[in-house]
């Protein structure tokens, strides 16, 4: 079965868009239908995404977005598709891996404020502790209506597009930087040597999701 996802290609806010980035590439068509909240029948089961680009801006914790969360921009018949019907949100920090007791408690207010179930929320972050750290954060504020913890290790190798652009926009200042650790080598090299300099970022990466599991909040593993 095939998933619906609302699609709301090109909406973006400071912090925060509703956007699936690469899935909207043909490759992945069979895989999903991307459908317009005027097609949505009332008992269609759908997903609605959400990409954050930091854990402030999309609860609008210090005004962004004149004050508007994610909740306030979905429309009454969303919220209501998704609190009583077969709606879902995903809410994606798949990039980073640092979540902290006040990012969850802020999240939970917003729901909370909405009268939104927890258990229509997916959380998408590259923290592979992000369970562990979840758990205790309910136990410690006596939270039995969950949201759903999903854990990912995001590594550089997964962003090559993003380094060879990074390259090809600052090849120069690499060459400066390996210029001054290796005397007397021609600039060919150099360039060679700052590619080198990127792609030993995805070696180590390699070993392991080392950010994610040191990137956490201490706390929430004691």
């Amino acid at each position: 079965m095939k998933l619906n996802i609302l699609d709301r290609e090109n909406e973006y806010y400071k912090g925060w868009s509703r956007n699936i980035g690469v899935l909207y590439d043909e490759s992945y068509k069979d895989k999903y239908f991307l459908i317009k909240e005027e097609d949505l029948n009332d008992d269609d089961c759908f997903l609605i995404p959400i990409s954050v680009a930091g854990l402030t801006g999309y609860l609008s914790i210090y005004g962004e977005n004149d004050g508007k969360t994610f909740l306030d921009i979905f429309s009454d018949r969303i919220k209501k598709l998704v609190k009583e019907n077969n709606g879902f949100i995903l809410v994606s920090w798949f990039a980073e891996g640092h979540i902290t007791q006040q990012n969850y408690k802020d999240l939970h207010n917003e729901l909370k404020k909405h009268n939104m179930p927890a258990n229509k929320i997916m959380f998408l972050a590259s923290d592979m502790n992000g369970n562990i750290q979840y758990d205790k954060f309910c136990d410690r504020n006596n939270i039995k209506d969950k949201i759903h913890i999903f854990e990912a290790s995001h590594r550089f190798e997964a962003t090559c597009p993003v380094s060879l652009g990074i390259i090809d926009a600052f090849g120069s200042t690499f060459s400066s930087i390996a210029s001054s650790l290796t005397c007397g080598i021609g600039s060919g090299a150099r360039v060679s040597l700052a590619r080198l300099i990127v792609f030993g970022f995805a070696a180590f990466s390699l070993i392991g999701p080392v950010s994610s599991v040191t990137r956490v909040d201490e706390s929430l593993l004691t």
